[in-house]
């Protein structure tokens, strides 16, 4: 027949004579009236060292091995040139350190043209101060970048500190001088 296997005739009569009852079980072991029931329990009792002795077995192969591999430190050559090359303590950190450094003029530059990109963008409003508040404070932030070519460029940007903001007034707000670009 096609798609059967060739055993499939043996199955089917190995299932028909279990189902009569006619193969008898190899673990079944039947006590005679004329032996001795200590040379039945034998069997069991074999079959329990059998097992310990598997158990035992098992526990061994389970054990952990330990790995021959000599251990060597992970060298990474080009992150180490990277962060040699990155030069963080070269960007001043306030509007001092930036006038009194010796890149001062490139600085100012810096803070001019972002000043006129906030007054040409329309960033703000001038407004009277109502009395007794206290604005909000700002900071210059300093950052050197690298154009295309690699040359540097020097950028200055004007935030306001919000973190200074009072719950309760004006918390809701967000107040930010940084450039919006205009869609047209």
């Amino acid at each position: 027949m096609y798609g059967q296997n060739e055993d499939s005739d043996h199955d089917s009569e190995s299932r028909s004579s279990d189902k009569e009852g006619d193969e008898e079980n190899e673990d079944v072991v039947f006590l005679e009236a004329n032996e001795n029931v200590e040379e039945a329990r034998e069997p069991e009792q074999e079959r329990r060292t059998d097992q310990a002795g598997e158990n035992r077995m098992q526990r061994d192969e389970a054990a952990p091995r330990r790995s021959e591999r000599k251990w060597k430190p992970v060298s990474r050559p080009g992150y180490v040139a990277f962060l040699a090359s990155e030069d963080h303590t070269s960007e001043p950190s306030t509007i001092e350190e930036a006038m009194a450094g010796t890149e001062s003029q490139n600085w100012v530059k810096a803070m001019l043209e972002e000043i006129h990109s906030l007054r040409k963008n329309d960033t703000w409003d001038e407004v009277d101060r109502p009395p007794g508040v206290k604005p909000l404070a700002v900071k210059w932030v300093f950052k050197k970048k690298l154009t295309e070519s690699g040359e540097i460029r020097y950028k200055a940007r004007l935030v306001a500190k919000g973190c200074a903001q009072i719950k309760g007034r004006d918390y809701h707000e967000v107040f930010s001088p940084v450039i919006r670009h205009s869609q047209d």
